[in-house]
């Protein structure tokens, strides 16, 4: 009666035997690779250990091309931004659980850091995380330059309407990285095509990838949810 041990994903930037290897999972990494990607999933399905397992892959790809490459480059990066300070935090410490990187590579910024002390990060951070609107100013401010973000990771990405600083920041990022690749990913990516259209223009989203909770290779992943129903009088107009 031993137990049964999921098998791992192995890769030289995550850390060893946190990425079990489920084949949705697997599937969503595969396509998060080969082009602008929205990523659909049910809350709790592992969204975020699809961002990592992107994040590791495509930072060990463009490291071999950039030092491979003659002309003098900076180093490539990664840029992840969420809409709240506390998506930032979580996001910063599942980061430094998930990848084999240096402590002061995997950085989190927020608007309670000034920009004057930011620069510093900048010059330094392999994988940023941060809340757009501090991306979208530094970027417009000069403080901060999108060139060699090698990789938008945009968490509750159905916030990319509009005026958002999340569709700002994926405008701005489609007109200046040279080597550009967007993961987006959300739960419910709009409850009209015209949101989701805007949403997929204002990433550059080439592909989208949805699954549901009941979806075979999904289902028996699916942590059970206590749902409590409220029912609301609410007058017709």
């Amino acid at each position: 009666n031993h137990l049964f041990m999921p098998p791992s994903v192995i890769h030289p930037l995550l850390s060893a035997e946190v990425a079990q290897a489920r084949a949705y999972q697997l599937d969503a990494v595969r396509a998060g690779l080969g082009a602008n990607t929205l990523l659909v999933l049910p809350t709790r399905t592992g969204k975020t250990p699809i961002a990592w397992m992107v994040v590791a892959e495509r930072l060990r790809e463009m490291r071999e091309i950039y030092e491979s490459s003659s002309s003098k480059r900076n180093s490539p990066w990664i840029l992840m931004v969420a809409p709240t300070n506390p998506l930032v935090v979580q996001h910063h410490r599942d980061a430094t659980t998930w990848l084999e990187l240096g402590e002061s590579e995997i950085v989190a910024l927020t608007g309670k850091i000034s920009p004057e002390k930011r620069q510093p990060f900048y010059d330094d951070a392999t994988v940023i995380i941060s809340t757009p609107q501090v991306i979208r100013n530094d970027v417009n401010s000069g403080t901060l330059s999108l060139a060699d973000c090698v990789l938008l990771v945009a968490d509750e990405a159905h916030h990319s309407t509009g005026n958002h600083a999340m569709a700002q920041v994926g405008d701005l990022y489609g007109e200046s990285a040279s080597s550009s690749l967007v993961l987006a990913c959300t739960a419910s990516p709009g409850s009209t095509e015209q949101q989701v259209s805007e949403v997929c223009d204002r990433l550059g989203i080439e592909r989208i990838i949805a699954k549901r909770s009941n979806d075979p290779m999904v289902s028996p992943y699916q942590q059970s949810m206590d749902i409590v129903e409220l029912r609301l009088p609410i007058h017709d107009e």
